[in-house]
């Protein structure tokens, strides 16, 4: 059993990754219970972990109270380090594992809608070039599906947009690619795309369509018009833009748009012409050591430097 020494002058205790995995589960849960169903075990042997944790502590970390688990102030100081050491101790084990495991024949990738496609294209090749008999299937989808589907095996690897830091699961990793630019762009007929500058005042009196995605990747602080629509397909949006409205977009995968006449950057006064945002890749921690995945860790500075800011 994975076991923990802590060295002191008075006794040699051995805290063990089972009953670090009790004490985090019982004092997010308040309960013994709770914590016992979310861990898949009897409540007795939850119990018995943290008794024998107390026993070594010399010192209560719950009290009961009805059907609450109380954490006691020891506990309350503990619980942030156990967290990281009970995380630490997963991703060594799932990263020693993975270092075993056979080859990828496939790989399914989840991605948001404003990732631009040029990192895509570029990792489509990468691929195409390393593994050709690789299978690759790029699947949309929202951040809400992301962590689950990556935990789970039903993807390997994700993409997604964040401003700020972008959360994910226990069991899986992330890696901060660079960043991608959004910029407001209207349709070139419309008096937003012909004024010579537009205050924030006058984009807010206009319609701004919001990209699905971004109402869960932390771009919904750019959420600024009274009037609001949702969409989630981005032809569709640069066809309803010829309708009427405006729309925060990816100014790398927006340029053929541009070209065509459909899009046009609206000049702002009173904002940054440019929103920077980052561009993230999740993967789960067990497929860390994975030929492939090395492959692509490997290949991957390269490709940001080229397709993003």
């Amino acid at each position: 059993m994975m076991g923990i020494h802590v060295h002191n002058p008075v006794f040699a205790a051995m805290i063990t990754l089972e009953q670090l995995t009790c004490f985090k589960a019982v004092f997010e849960q308040n309960s013994y219970s709770a914590a016992a169903r979310q861990l898949r075990k009897d409540r007795t042997t939850v119990r018995e972990h943290i008794l024998a944790l107390e026993d070594e502590l010399d010192s209560a970390l719950f009290t009961i109270e009805g059907k609450k688990a109380v954490a006691t102030a020891l506990a309350h100081h503990l619980y942030p380090r156990a967290k990281l050491m009970h995380k630490q101790a997963f991703e060594f084990v799932e990263s020693a594992l993975s270092a075993h495991s056979n080859r990828l024949n496939q790989l399914t990738i989840y991605y948001d809608t404003q990732i631009p496609r040029p990192l895509l294209t570029a990792i489509e090749q990468h691929f195409a070039n390393q593994y050709p008999h690789l299978r690759l299937h790029y699947l949309h989808r929202n951040r809400s599906d992301t962590s689950d589907a990556l935990e789970k095996g039903e993807a390997h690897i994700a993409f997604v947009i964040a401003r700020g830091a972008a959360l994910s699961a226990e069991h899986v990793g992330q890696l901060n690619l660079g960043s991608s630019g959004f910029q407001v762009y209207a349709h070139p007929d419309s008096a937003l795309a012909q004024a010579e500058r537009v205050t924030l005042d006058q984009l807010t009196s206009e319609l701004q369509w919001v990209v699905e995605n971004s109402l869960e990747s932390n771009l919904g602080e750019l959420r600024v018009a009274g009037e609001q629509q949702v969409i989630s397909n981005i032809d569709l949006l640069v066809e309803m833009l010829a309708v009427r409205g405006w729309s925060l977009l990816n100014s790398r995968d927006v340029q053929p748009y541009v070209a065509q006449g459909k899009l046009k950057q609206v000049n702002m006064s009173q904002m940054l012409q440019s929103y920077p945002s980052s561009v993230v890749m999740l993967y789960p921690l067990a497929l860390e050591q994975n030929p492939v995945m090395q492959s692509l860790f490997g290949a991957l500075p390269q490709i940001a430097a080229h397709c993003l800011n």
